[in-house]
């Protein structure tokens, strides 16, 4: 065995992890998902620190945060901007 092979052995192959340390996206996603409980449970808690802490990505999860707020406001009709309130203005 060369030193060539013996060093493609001992490397270790990072292109199939799907974010690092995460090994598979099950990983990632339970950890995605763990990352979103804190930052609802805790407002407080920045999304900086959250994604740093979990090693989750910070755009998607300030993404999912913005898009879940957005829809518990809609849900009480107050900032509805899909314009699903249709009234019935007459009886015809």
């Amino acid at each position: 065995m060369t030193h060539a092979s013996q060093n493609t052995i001992n490397t270790i192959d990072f292109s199939n992890y799907y974010y690092f340390p995460h090994v598979t996206k099950q990983d990632y996603n339970r950890a995605f998902n763990i990352a979103r409980l804190k930052v609802l449970q805790t407002p407080e808690l920045l999304l900086a620190i959250a994604s740093k802490k979990y090693h989750v990505k910070e755009n998607s999860l300030r993404q999912l945060i913005y898009q879940l707020k957005q829809k518990q406001r809609n849900a009480n009709s107050l900032y509805n901007t899909y314009n699903k309130n249709n009234k019935i203005l007459s009886d015809a």
